[in-house]
């Protein structure tokens, strides 16, 4: 039970970016969302923070143990990182879910070495199963130490082809409440998004809770778990927002001159059904 914040953009948007960030963290502090699904026994986010941030010339991969709206410095750090030509970044403030380790090394993102890709990053809120993924890519001795988005990232690693791993992710039923994924592969100066989970409509409560919104302004383009809108959404002009549905795989890859997001729908009902809905230039 975490929650996410994955953006692009221009230097110039960085004044509209920043109180997006302070919205963030104070949707980690008290999140009305997480209460509900866990009856009022939590309302804080607070088992640690990270980031990954990919611009012209670096990559920064940030984690603290400290809750993200105690860690003035970390989020002053991120506001340098970030103040470049252009910016990719994934954000994530953890509550570990029960029975998972709570260490620096399992604060997300959780980061995994790709003979296909170099590195990719990945950032998760809700739960896999961890024994099956185990099983899976042969690392059984790691289920003690180590959380279950880490298994799902080497098993991203390990494909040539992400959309087929998240398609057999979601087949092979692997999703135990939800896979919504932050997804940063630094060397193709590309991210991808996925907002799946097992609810939909049967649970309004967890419906709510899993909720991701698209939100596009001038210069950049941000995807964020619903506490950050419903409740702490920065006052922006010229705004559009709008629910993901359930099933979307976007990607977002800097190009020559800008961002390109390109949106696809991945059926829950036919995950076999991949199909673009629609590229777009930011």
């Amino acid at each position: 039970m975490c929650r996410l914040l994955v953006f692009a953009g221009e230097r110039a948007s960085l004044p509209h970016i920043y109180p997006f960030i302070e919205a963030f963290a104070e949707s980690a502090r008290s999140d009305p969302y997480l209460a509900e699904v866990t009856g009022g026994k939590d309302e804080s986010h607070d088992d640690g923070w990270g980031y990954v941030v990919v611009g012209p010339s670096s990559r920064t991969v940030y984690k603290s143990l400290r809750p993200v709206f105690e860690d003035v410095r970390g989020r002053q750090y991120l506001k340098e990182v970030l103040d470049d030509e252009w910016f990719l970044a994934v954000l994530h403030a953890r509550k570990a879910a029960r029975g998972q380790p709570v260490s620096l090394e399992n604060v997300h993102p959780m980061c995994v070495h790709s003979a296909m890709y170099g590195l990719i990053c990945v950032s998760h809120n809700g739960t896999v199963d961890k024994d099956k993924l185990a099983e899976l890519i042969e690392e059984r001795d790691k289920k003690e130490r180590l959380n279950d988005t880490y298994f799902l990232a080497a098993l991203l690693a390990r494909s040539s082809d992400l959309v087929s791993s998240l398609r057999e992710m979601i087949v092979g039923r692997y999703v135990k409440t939800a896979a919504n994924l932050g997804i940063m592969i630094p060397d193709l100066r590309a991210m991808g998004v996925v907002v799946y989970n097992v609810f939909g409509e049967k649970s309004m409560t967890r419906e709510r809770y899993y909720r991701v919104y698209r939100i596009r302004g001038e210069g950049y383009v941000m995807y964020s778990s619903s506490t950050l809108v419903d409740h702490y959404m920065p006052e922006a002009r010229r705004v559009e927002v709008r629910s993901m549905p359930l099933g979307n795989y976007v990607e977002i890859r800097r190009v020559e001159g800008g961002f390109e997001e390109r949106s696809y729908t991945l059926s829950p009902q036919n995950p076999g059904d991949l199909s673009i809905e629609e590229t777009e230039e930011i």
